[in-house]
């Protein structure tokens, strides 16, 4: 997860990932919710927005942005969420 401007947050989708993200319900509806979750101090953080995402053939500049520098895994996705 990476600030992209001041109401924007990105990040990288890798194939293979082994994570069961769907995307496709955004093509309807693109709200979400995004949960980030701090165990230790049993606290979590929700954030609502909007989210588009870009195959990294089409937006190869997202793509570099956000990929994770050493990891190996092919990028699929560049999602990113703008706040309203």
């Amino acid at each position: 997860m990476r600030p992209l401007d001041d109401g924007t947050l990105g990040w990288a989708d890798y194939t293979g990932n082994r994570q069961y993200v769907s995307t496709g319900n955004t093509t309807a509806d693109d709200r979400v919710a995004m949960l980030f979750m701090d165990y230790p101090h049993q606290q979590r953080l929700k954030i609502l927005g909007h989210m588009r995402a870009y195959d990294v053939s089409d937006r190869p500049d997202l793509a570099r942005v956000l990929a994770v520098d050493g990891y190996q895994a092919r990028l699929a996705r560049a999602p990113h969420r703008r706040r309203d």
